[in-house]
């Protein structure tokens, strides 16, 4: 499977631009005064012995071209990686870098895929693993928050190959809407070929509920080429033209594909609303296969809700101001971290050789607060504490 090392995929779209507002983007001193790279991550299904696929991106959301930049995939342990494209500049660990020497053009974005595998253990059912796309760029930005994102999965024993999942901009639920933390919704339709032969056409429908606003519409990555329209009534078809899917009996990796994207309402949605969105899928002139509903309702919360806490690991001092040490239990082996805040927005992200017993880890750059440190280990558990700076 080949996969573009930047966001050259040919893309149509058809909109009816009566129904779309307009804005006039004035841009002062130099290209980058209003630059905004993001990151994206998505994984497919993981299940013991079985093959999967992550595909991570860098987008260019703002309205200014970027220089060269550098884009990081920590990923767990406990995945065999079998291919990668393009090549990374380097893999030490479970860490895979790309220095992009190509900047990206406003709206486009540049992207990765990686093919891996579980080993067959049917104990490692449940076991949730996690991984970090990271991009980072020399010149500043408007918004740094969104410059790493971590896609966390389940090992089941069982799974639907078709499917669509949600994640609200806020991280803390991906049940819930939270109006006061969130402003979008990021979806992600995974589809796979399950049959005896190839797919040479894979079409994807999903008509968006009415309080979405379409020209908000923004595509966040995709496993293999692909053309796109969007109507102005909400209707989006995803087109993979000769994407000659091989059924997942011959590749089971190769046999797996996602489009994914980000939409935002066009006003706030009232308390009570269930926010529900499906999607059919069409191997060449075969009926759909609907998606399960991916569904969130408005939530007012009444309190934040606690990231998963493990209590083998302990921080100290706790209140911090500069550092933290952190006392790792004896078995624990651990190749990566991330400091995030209560929203889950992660602010801080580290690769390490594997340690053991204790690290120290500086606090630069954090204001006053509660936050998490999540540490990333070798087996592809994630083990997670509190702590404050003062």
């Amino acid at each position: 499977m080949n996969t573009p090392s930047a966001a050259a995929f040919p893309v149509t779209i058809d909109v009816d631009t009566s129904a779309i507002k307009t804005w006039t983007l004035s841009l002062n001193g130099t290209t980058n005064d209003m630059l905004d790279l993001a990151a994206f991550a998505e994984i497919g299904p993981l299940r013991p012995g079985f093959a999967t696929t992550l595909v991570g991106s860098a987008i260019n959301l703002s309205a200014s071209n970027s220089a060269g930049f550098t884009v990081t995939c920590a990923l767990p342990g406990l995945l065999t990686v079998s291919s990668v494209q393009p090549t990374p500049t380097s893999y030490i660990g479970n860490t895979l870098t790309w220095s992009v020497s190509d900047g990206l053009e406003p709206l486009t974005y540049w992207s990765f895929q990686i093919e891996a595998s579980l080993p067959p253990d049917p104990q490692l059912i449940g076991t949730q693993l996690g991984a970090v796309v990271t991009v980072t760029h020399d010149s500043a930005e408007v918004d740094v928050s969104n410059n790493s994102s971590t896609v966390t999965r389940t090992i089941t024993g069982a799974y639907d190959p078709n499917d669509k999942l949600v994640r609200t901009s806020s991280g803390l639920s991906d049940t819930e809407y939270y109006p006061a933390e969130d402003s979008y919704l990021d979806y992600t339709i995974r589809f796979q070929n399950t049959g005896n032969d190839t797919a040479f056409t894979v079409v994807l429908t999903d008509t968006l509920p009415e309080l979405f606003s379409v020209a908000s519409f923004t595509v966040l990555g995709a496993s293999h080429p692909y053309t796109y329209q969007l109507s102005a009534q909400g209707v989006l078809r995803v087109t993979f033209s000769n994407i000659l899917l091989p059924d997942s009996g011959t590749n089971m990796a190769a046999s797996q594909g996602l489009f994914a994207f980000r939409i935002a309402p066009d006003h706030v949605p009232v308390v009570g609303t269930t926010i529900t969105n499906v999607a059919d899928i069409f191997f060449d002139f075969n009926p759909p296969i609907r998606t399960p509903d991916a569904t969130v309702v408005v939530t007012a919360p009444t309190a934040v809700p606690e990231p998963a806490r493990t209590g083998d690991v302990v921080i100290h001092p706790n209140p911090a101001r500069d550092r933290i040490e952190v006392l790792l239990p004896a078995d624990l082996e651990v190749s990566g971290l991330s400091i995030a805040g209560l929203d889950g927005r992660i602010l801080q992200h580290q690769g390490l050789a594997i340690t053991r017993g204790r690290l120290t880890v500086p606090l630069q750059g954090l204001a006053h607060g509660l936050y998490v440190l999540n540490l990333y280990s070798t087996e592809g558990r994630v083990h997670s504490a509190r702590f404050v700076v003062e």
